[in-house]
């Protein structure tokens, strides 16, 4: 049994005797979309039928969407709940007592003494398009769905974007896994083995990541050759590689300031997982291991507990070779941290003026 009913707009509503519930209230619709243009954004989610309602009154910027059944009603509700849509959040709930209704098309009208028949509104035609139930790629773990109206305009590649995406891949490993399925179905190189050659420069803003380059106030003598360094620390060309160029530099080198030149060097932001082995591997390549005295004046303190953990201390032997470490050393990542060095302020000795 079913009752027919006529609406205030001249549309038929058809009431079921069916108690499913199958139909949504959607709310907060953008006032920017025409009663067309919600019907076809709520049909698009697989509503059959669409009750729009008027821009003014409580019940303003907001439809009524029936469903095939309710297993398709659930699905739209999971989809379209805090959905955004051109700067609006939908919200959307089951409609009580709503499933009875159902809106009918408009009958046909006769013209004339002919039996020639014709719609007085032509609906649309939907096109067939297959509705996607479990996210836009689901086998790859992304289950959010696709936004039909969504565009993207994304800043061309920056040394810190490259940056921060490198910091993702390192701190997702699920993010990892899927860069390198995307790098295999685009058919690129295979990232497994020596470093391959730089690409050409794709923006005049991007510069090498991680920055291989030597800076500017870096001494002339620095491409010194690796066999006069030792081979238990650190060697020049591994320093550059680790070390994150100006433009990567994240918040803990905000107002930085290196301080005045001094024997001494404080180092911060250090990972829980250094020990005072891997300061000396870093920071042994500034004395000369064939000196007694070098060896003497160089010394570690890592604070590992209190208020100080994370910190440390390192004294060199003079204030170039103390320059020169903090020029190279600044901004090394060590376990995924980069090291924020500065000079530390001498001590100062009553009546001998400042000592290192």
């Amino acid at each position: 049994f079913c009752e027919v009913r006529m609406t205030s707009g001249g549309r038929m509503l058809q009431q079921n005797t069916t108690n499913a519930s199958r139909t949504l209230l959607v709310r907060h619709l953008p006032t920017d979309l025409s009663k067309d243009e919600k019907e076809d954004l709520l049909k698009y989610f697989g509503a059959e039928s669409v009750r729009v309602f008027p821009t003014r009154g409580r019940m303003k910027h907001a439809a009524f969407a029936t469903f095939k059944n309710e297993k398709f009603a659930a699905k739209a509700l999971t989809r379209l709940h805090q959905l955004e849509v051109l700067g609006h959040t939908l919200v959307a709930e089951f409609a009580k007592g709503q499933d009875r209704f159902t809106v009918l098309k408009d009958p046909p009208v006769t013209i004339g003494d002919k039996n020639t028949t014709q719609q007085k509104k032509q609906e649309p035609k939907q096109p067939n398009i297959p509705l996607i139930d479990t996210g836009i790629a689901s086998s790859l773990g992304l289950k959010f769905q696709a936004n039909p109206t969504l565009k993207y305009l994304y800043p061309p590649p920056s040394n810190s974007i490259l940056t921060n995406i490198a910091h993702a891949i390192i701190s997702v490993p699920k993010f990892y896994v899927q860069v390198l399925h995307l790098m295999n179905k685009m058919n690129l190189p295979c990232p497994f083995g020596p470093v391959t050659a730089r690409p050409p420069t794709v923006s005049k803003d991007l510069e090498s990541y991680p920055s291989t380059q030597p800076s500017e106030n870096q001494d002339e003598d620095s491409d010194e050759e690796e066999e006069d360094v030792p081979k238990d620390v650190i060697s020049r060309r591994e320093l550059d590689k680790g070390r994150l160029s100006k433009d990567g530099r994240m918040s803990v080198f905000k107002n930085y300031n290196a301080g005045e030149p001094t024997c001494r060097l404080y180092v911060k932001n250090i990972a829980k997982q250094v020990e005072e082995k891997d300061l000396k591997y870093i920071y042994g390549r500034y004395i000369d291991p064939s000196s007694d005295a070098e060896r003497n004046m160089f010394d570690i303190v890592l604070m590992k507990e209190g208020r100080m953990k994370g910190q440390a201390f390192v004294g060199l032997p003079s204030e170039t070779s103390a320059q020169r470490a903090l020029r190279d050393t600044n901004g090394y990542v060590l376990y995924d941290k980069p090291l924020v060095v500065v000079s530390f302020p001498p001590k100062i000795k009553r009546g001998h003026g400042a000592v290192c």
